[in-house]
């Protein structure tokens, strides 16, 4: 099943179950998310903490490789 979601403004249609990060990557966005510590195909780790992004309704943060993609999200990756 897929769902819409927006990134700066952006619509992406990501799979459910997929991370903000990977739906972000999916759609061209890949650099307005910084990485150090993700390795495709592995368990997201999140140590590094540069993939934070800020989702409208979460009182903070929340790191892109780990955080699951949700229909209606709206999504900035700076501010």
């Amino acid at each position: 099943m897929k769902s819409v979601l927006q990134i700066d403004g952006v619509e992406v249609v990501c799979v459910v179950g997929e991370t903000l990060l990977d739906a972000a990557r999916r759609a061209g966005l890949e650099k307005r998310i910084p990485t150090l510590c993700h390795v495709a195909g592995s368990v997201p780790e999140g140590g590094c903490r540069l993939c934070l992004v800020e989702v409208e309704g979460k009182a903070r943060p929340v790191a892109a490789c780990h955080s699951v993609a949700e229909p209606g999200q709206i999504v900035r990756t700076s501010s």
